[in-house]
């Protein structure tokens, strides 16, 4: 269930991204609340596959890594 919880706020981050692409076509930037549902969406995604898949759950944690990284130089860059 957590995974289908974090599947869905992936699916609203990148659909919030692209939305705010669209509305701003001369702004290129990405948005806090996008790296923010994002992180939490695969964190979702990590706590329900950590104990049946470590290595998945290991992935998984790289890419949520990545995800707190944008929004840290998201903040700093405001």
């Amino acid at each position: 269930m957590l995974s289908w919880i974090g599947l869905c706020l992936i699916i609203i981050a990148w659909s919030f991204q692209i939305y705010l692409l669209f509305k701003n076509k001369n702004e290129k930037t990405i948005s806090p609340v996008f790296a923010v549902l994002q992180a939490l969406g695969i964190f979702f995604i990590i706590v329900e596959t950590y104990s049946s898949d470590p290595v998945l759950a290991g992935l998984n944690g790289l890419s949520c890594l990545g995800a707190i990284i944008v929004l840290i130089m998201v903040i700093k860059k405001k």
